[in-house]
């Protein structure tokens, strides 16, 4: 009997394995109550370097660890859903916004849901790549602006919980 292992387990498992070879610092791994958080910069390393055969559903939670403890900013959640028959861009947006037409839904709003949900076939790893690249540039320019709102000062730090 043959296991295949999901993606996250198999992006968990390469960037631990791996890790000397990605220049990561001491600040690209933080081990939170059980959980292991990594650095967007080390995921963007490692996720080029996988042989995937296979996909399967993906969830990569930020989290923003400050002064003010464990901050989860779920809508900048990346949700990659695997399904037989994925729904075309426009009505993954209406489905996820719940509005009737796509001039309904504000512009934070599709730019949000387009970078952040995808729904692909279990065999599309090309445009599987292509949304996790699109993310991975996303996350780098929304992380500098949450972490300069107010509340925070720059005295956080964002790290991705690989679910």
């Amino acid at each position: 009997m043959r296991i295949i292992m999901n993606l996250s387990n198999i992006i968990k498992n390469s960037i631990i394995k791996n890790i000397s070879i990605y220049n990561s610092s001491d600040k690209d791994i933080f081990n939170f109550k059980n959980t292991t958080l990594f650095s967007l910069n080390i995921i963007k390393s490692c996720i080029i370097n996988i042989d995937y055969t296979r996909l399967s559903d993906l969830n990569i939670v930020p989290i923003i660890v400050s002064d003010y403890g464990y901050l989860e900013p779920y809508e900048f959640a990346f949700s990659l859903i695997i399904t037989e028959n994925p729904d075309n861009r426009e009505k993954l947006l209406l489905k996820h916004s719940g509005k009737n037409s796509i001039e309904e839904i504000s512009n934070y709003n599709l730019d949000l849901i387009n970078n952040t949900l995808f729904e692909l076939k279990y065999n599309s790893i090309k445009e599987f790549m292509e949304c996790i690249t699109k993310y991975i540039q996303y996350m780098e320019i929304k992380e500098k602006d949450l972490l300069n709102c107010e509340l925070l000062k720059d005295k956080g730090i964002f790290y991705y919980e690989i679910r």
